[in-house]
């Protein structure tokens, strides 16, 4: 049975550099319906998997999205106490939008740098204009405890009109 996403039309460019323990994805262009993501992906393989992301999208409608990947009914959950970050892959990835849709607000200025190492994803920084004027900031980090995700960080919250970030969220 065909994924959901891959009902719509999709379309992936890139150029290709491939060396003994290496892959160097560049001018990378990934469509799904409306939305396009641009960058460059790198992985190394050389010890223990390393990977280098940066991507970006003008816009993105993630309601279109959210309804393109909406599981199955068939699909299970996940089981719990679940959650896990590999301690073998380490990376960083970067990603900026210019402007995304979701849950029918508008999100702005979207910034999201991570980096991955030893079991634990450190968020270097997320921040977007959100709906009602609001602007937000986060930072920390994401570990894993006991298969649980536990994120320990600082959040910056800024708004001009709380009661119409409310009403989006």
């Amino acid at each position: 049975v065909q994924p959901a996403i891959l009902r719509h039309a999709y379309r992936i460019e890139s150029s290709l550099t491939v060396a003994a323990n290496s892959l160097k994805f560049d001018k990378v262009k990934l469509s799904l319906g409306d939305n396009t993501l641009t960058g460059n992906v790198a992985v190394d393989m050389q010890a223990a998997p390393t990977f280098t992301a940066a991507l970006n999208a003008s816009s993105l409608d993630l309601d279109a999205l959210q309804t393109a990947v909406a599981p199955s009914a068939a699909a299970q959950p996940a089981p719990e106490n679940s959650f896990n970050i590999p301690h073998d892959v380490s990376g960083v990835l970067r990603f900026t939008g210019n402007a995304v849709r979701l849950r029918g607000g508008n999100i702005r200025d979207i910034i999201f740098a991570t980096t991955v190492a030893d079991g634990i994803a450190t968020l270097d920084e997320l921040g977007a204009q959100l709906p009602g004027s609001t602007a937000t900031r986060i930072s920390g980090k994401l570990t894993t405890a006991r298969g649980q995700p536990q994120f320990i960080g600082k959040v910056d919250l800024r708004s001009e009109n709380l009661r119409g970030l409310l009403g989006w969220l």
